[in-house]
């Protein structure tokens, strides 16, 4: 499973190769949606944390041959390994595109190490 790191300061790095930054693509993004359903705008920081996840997904896509990947924020301390998810994810029958290894509201004990909502 590859594992992406974002940093406080928006930095992308695949756990791999943690030497140099993988340069995010010059996207924008469009909020207008958003502003028209919820009344306010995303933060400049949220769509900076967007572009990199994009930038890990699209990096993911091309360079990899793993089945899964996992982005983090910096900080974030796994509570199992990458192999340990990546049996788990492969063992699942739930379909599922973008997974959050932790849910607090559909969170049962016997679905640990993955909790899938």
């Amino acid at each position: 499973m590859e594992h992406y790191i974002i940093t406080s300061d928006i930095q992308l790095y695949n756990t791999r190769d943690n030497t140099s930054p993988i340069r995010a693509r010059n996207l924008k993004c469009n909020t207008e949606n958003f502003v028209r359903t919820f009344g306010v705008d995303v933060s400049d920081v949220e769509k900076d944390w967007f572009i990199a996840n994009v930038a890990a997904w699209a990096h993911f896509y091309k360079n990899s041959s793993e089945a899964f990947c996992l982005i983090t924020e910096e900080g974030v301390e796994l509570q199992t390994s990458l192999e340990e998810m990546d049996v788990a994810l492969r063992a699942t029958s739930t379909p599922w595109d973008v997974l959050f290894p932790y849910d607090k509201i559909h969170h049962k004990a016997e679905n640990l190490p993955l909790s899938i909502s």
